[in-house]
This record gives structure tokens, C-alpha cells and sequence, in this order.
């Protein structure tokens, strides 16, 4: 058997494994299982005016909002670009509003080797052909441009292992804060999505914690790997709290408003004032 063939037999094992028999693949987008871009809770507005105008003042007060994700998935960076104008428009629309972001991982394959799989071969076994994966790059690639980014994909390698990434995030946010965790998840969907890194590599993860100020146990140069101590893991605590989602990105608001897959900022910014409404109704 070539290397090729073997290559892609990995890949396909890897695909079966993570998507077993019987699980509809409907509606995914490179490895993301992205639901139809519709918005969950109840009154979804849909367009008019911004929902700040003529509102009266409001006392301080803060926005949770908990974002599920896989490093993996080019939907979460484009629905995470989404939120960051719906933030920014909020901000002046209403600059009594403290937001909190939390970003919560869930891998999608979490089988995939430590090494990871080559990353063509791995999406010509997922999508059945390699007209398909252009057809499906095609249309992140349109959706990203709208969102002002331009991916890379054709400069990707590697389709990785996210564990350790993961669980370095939590540790990010575990040990400096959620606005550290953040910069260390942007770093990464940049590596990977626009550099076209291996964000599976241990020199890659230790570059992206040192451009972003997070500081680990034995210093910059200490050796990263999965059977280090200080590593949280991520089957319990706040992780597993969004796991019921039935993909990614999926946004919560204060606990009371989500919406599901990249849905435009203004979808993203009516969650936010309907679950404001609801803090203030409480």
C-alpha cells in the first residue's frame, strides 16, 4: 500500500471514528458540526432598528457570555469575528455593559493522533472527493471574507490533535483570566486558519503562549506534553457545560439566550439585549 493510500485509510478511520454509523453529517463544515444558522430562545427579532434605540439609561451591569469552540472549526473563527463586532456595537450602544467571554472548548475529534492527520487526505476521506473539499473551502472562504478575514487554507499540512491546545486555554484562563484565554485562542485560529501552523506542535503551542504573555510552570523553554501535571484536564468543571450543544460555535448570553453556528453580529446582538432584558426582569 502507498503512503498516500495510507495516509488517507487513516484519515477515513479517523472520520468513521469521530462520526460513527448513523450520525447524520448534515449541515457540518470541516469538521464542524455547524447547525442551520437559525438563533435558539424565544422572540428572535429579525431586522428593524438596533434594539438601543431610544432606550432609557441603565445601571452597570455585566454580560456573560460562554462560547463553545473547536481550534479546528473555521465557523468558530468566523462566529467569534461576528461576536467581536456585535461586542464593539454593543460598547457603544449601551458602554454601561461589562462583557465576560468565556470560551469553552469541545473538540470535535478528540481520537484524532497526537500528531495529527494529513490534512487533505483527512477531508477527502470526510467529504467523499476533493471537489467536494473545494466546494466546502469555497464557502468558508466566501464567509470569512465577509467577515473581514482571509484564511489560508491551502497552506495547511496538518489537521491536528487539539487536545493539548485545549487544555492549554483553560490553563490561560484558570491561571491569568479570560481576556489571556482569548488572546491565546486568537493566536491560534491565526496560526492555524491564516499561517497555516500545526496548532498540534509543541513548538507551535509554546510560541503562541509566549506572543500572548502567558507564562507556564518551568519556563518558556520547558518542553509541553500531555502528561504534565499542571495541565487541567477538560471532562469536568465549566467545560462540560455547553457539551449538550449540538455543535459549534454555540453561543450562551447570562445563561438564557444562545444562538448556534455563525449566525451575522445582529443576531448575535439581539441575544445579547434579550437576555439584558431578561437580567433586568429578574
Amino acid at each position: 500500500m502507498s503512503a498516500d493510500k495510507q495516509q488517507a485509510r487513516s484519515a477515513l478511520l479517523a472520520v468513521r471514528s469521530a462520526f460513527p454509523r448513523g450520525h447524520s453529517s448534515a449541515g457540518q463544515r470541516l469538521g464542524c458540526t455547524l447547525p442551520p444558522l437559525q438563533e435558539e430562545g424565544a422572540g428572535a427579532a429579525a431586522g428593524g432598528s438596533s434594539p438601543a434605540m431610544n432606550a432609557p439609561r441603565h445601571p452597570p451591569t455585566t454580560l456573560s457570555i460562554a462560547v463553545a469552540f473547536d481550534l479546528i472549526c473555521p465557523w468558530c473563527l468566523i462566529g467569534g469575528r461576528h461576536l467581536a463586532t456585535a461586542m464593539a456595537q454593543l460598547r457603544e450602544e449601551r458602554p454601561d455593559v461589562q462583557v465576560a467571554v468565556e470560551w469553552r472548548s469541545t473538540p470535535l475529534i478528540p481520537g484524532t493522533p497526537l500528531e495529527g492527520l494529513p490534512y487533505r487526505a483527512f477531508y477527502v476521506a470526510r467529504l467523499g472527493s476533493p471537489q467536494a473539499v473545494a466546494m466546502r473551502q469555497a464557502q468558508v472562504r466566501a464567509a470569512a471574507q465577509e467577515a473581514g478575514l482571509t484564511l489560508a487554507l491551502e497552506r495547511i499540512e496538518t489537521f491536528p490533535s487539539t487536545l493539548l491546545a485545549h487544555r492549554l486555554v483553560r490553563f490561560a484562563r484558570e491561571q491569568q483570566g479570560a481576556g489571556a484565554a482569548s488572546r491565546l485562542v486568537e493566536s491560534l485560529f491565526t496560526r492555524y486558519f491564516v499561517q497555516g501552523q500545526d496548532i498540534g506542535d509543541a513548538g507551535v503551542l509554546r510560541e503562541a503562549l509566549s506572543a500572548c504573555g502567558i507564562a507556564t510552570p518551568g519556563g518558556e523553554h520547558a518542553a509541553l506534553h500531555h502528561d504534565l501535571e499542571w495541565l487541567p484536564a477538560l471532562d469536568d468543571g465549566p467545560e462540560a457545560s455547553l457539551r449538550g450543544a449540538t455543535g459549534v460555535p454555540h453561543f450562551v448570553f447570562d445563561g438564557t439566550q444562545a444562538a448556534a453556528g455563525a449566525v451575522p453580529p445582529a443576531a448575535l446582538l439581539r441575544a445579547m439585549y434579550r437576555a439584558l432584558a431578561r437580567s433586568v426582569d429578574a
